[in-house]
């Protein structure tokens, strides 16, 4: 149930941000969409809706946001780093990145695989070199949860 219920997040959020004509008068997640759903019996679809409406969440699903978006970057030390982001969000001051993560939810922040921070490390010291001197906030979405933890540098 958790791989069905993180497709149907990938593909939602994905959907709303692929179609052109999907503004935000076109595609609404309304505050209460997940009361709504969870009435009818649409359990995951209920879960999802909860994320994107969800403030913490909002902005990295909303309009000036990519799915899926490529980064690459040298760092340095001669490093290259070369991901695709799940999520991406490009502001003035600041680039907020979010990877999904469909597994089980860690018990505590400390429990989180080190191959999570990893990535999410790297994507940050990319981030830094495309985009010098805006603060880099990454964040993994574990849609089981969901619980959405933010990573300290």
């Amino acid at each position: 149930m958790t791989n069905l219920f993180g497709l149907c997040c990938l593909a939602l959020a994905f959907f709303i941000t692929a179609m052109p004509e999907a503004s935000p008068e076109h595609v609404v997640i309304k505050p209460d969409s997940y009361q709504q759903a969870e009435h009818f019996g649409c359990q995951e679809v209920a879960k999802v809706c909860r994320i994107l409406s969800d403030p913490q969440f909002a902005a990295l699903f909303g309009p000036g946001s990519l799915a899926e978006a490529p980064l690459a970057a040298t760092l340095a030390d001669g490093r290259v780093i070369a991901g695709t982001v799940d999520r991406i969000l490009v502001e003035e001051t600041k680039v907020s990145v979010i990877d999904f993560k469909t597994g089980k939810v860690p018990a505590t922040d400390a429990k989180i695989p080190n191959s999570h921070r990893a990535q999410m490390n790297a994507y940050a010291e990319a981030l830094r070199v495309i985009f010098p001197g805006r603060a880099v906030r990454t964040s993994l979405l574990y849609t089981a949860g969901p619980k959405l933890i933010e990573l300290t540098p």
